[in-house]
């Protein structure tokens, strides 16, 4: 198992200046099943980093540690177009948000904080080891 401790996960934010926060999230792997049937993964977010729109055909949890997360949901159009879906979820320290195939899977999330980072952590059904690589 790899782990990164919560309370260090967000040091190199505090400690660096904005322009040495790095360009894009971090994620960490944090935990692996023996049989690869699930995993727990966890974002870092630099002040107003988001994900692109995309898809995850797995189902996951998004459980905020520090700041304010954003989720906004899409679905496929008729044509086969990604539209906007419902109202966007703001996650608090604390709160939990549900995705998966059955309920909508399609998101793009984003650290909602201007000038602060945030961090999340994100059980899956599934070994995420691909998201490292």
């Amino acid at each position: 198992m790899r782990c990164w401790p919560t309370c260090g996960m967000m040091t190199g934010y505090r400690r660096n200046s904005p322009s040495r926060i790095p360009e894009h999230y971090m994620r960490y792997l944090l935990h692996v099943d023996s049989r690869q049937r699930f995993s727990v993964v966890s974002f870092v977010w630099g002040p107003g980093q988001r994900t692109p729109i995309h898809h995850h055909r797995v189902w996951w949890l998004m459980g905020m540690l520090r700041g304010a997360e954003g989720s906004q949901g899409f679905a496929f159009g008729a044509d086969g177009s990604v539209v906007l879906e419902g109202r966007g979820v703001q996650l608090q320290p604390g709160q939990v948000e549900a995705v998966s195939p059955r309920i909508g899977d399609i998101q793009q999330v984003s650290n909602l904080q201007a000038h602060l980072p945030c961090s999340s952590i994100y059980p899956a059904w599934k070994d995420m080891n691909w998201l490292l690589e």
